[in-house]
C-alpha cells in the first residue's frame, strides 16, 4: 500500500512539473522550484525521469532551461481538456 501511494505522489509531482513548465515554458531550475515548492533534489530527480520518457527536454546556455517536447504538451493539453470536462460534468450534476 505504502509503495502505490509513493507512487501516486510522485506522478502527482511530476504532473506538477508539466503543468509549471507548460505555464511558464522556458523555466531555469529555479523557476521551476518557486512554481511547484518542490527542493532542488526532488525537482531534479523528477527531470530527469520526465526527460527520460521524451516529455521534457533541456535548453543549455548560462542557465539550463526547460521545455516541453512535443508528446509533454500533447500530454498536458490532454490533461487539462480531460480536468475541465470532469469539472464541467460534475458543475452541471450539482445543478
Amino acid at each position: 500500500m505504502e509503495i502505490m501511494r509513493r507512487y501516486q505522489e510522485m506522478n502527482a509531482i511530476r504532473l506538477r512539473l508539466l503543468l509549471a513548465i507548460y505555464a511558464r515554458p522556458r523555466s531555469t531550475l529555479d523557476d521551476l522550484e518557486q512554481l511547484t515548492g518542490l527542493k532542488r533534489n526532488a525537482t531534479i530527480s523528477n527531470l530527469r525521469v520526465l526527460e527520460a520518457h521524451g516529455l521534457v527536454a533541456k535548453q543549455r546556455g548560462r542557465k539550463m532551461r526547460y521545455r516541453l517536447t512535443l508528446m509533454g504538451e500533447e500530454i498536458v493539453k490532454k490533461i487539462k481538456t480531460a480536468k475541465a470536462t470532469q469539472e464541467s460534468q460534475s458543475s452541471s450534476v450539482k445543478s
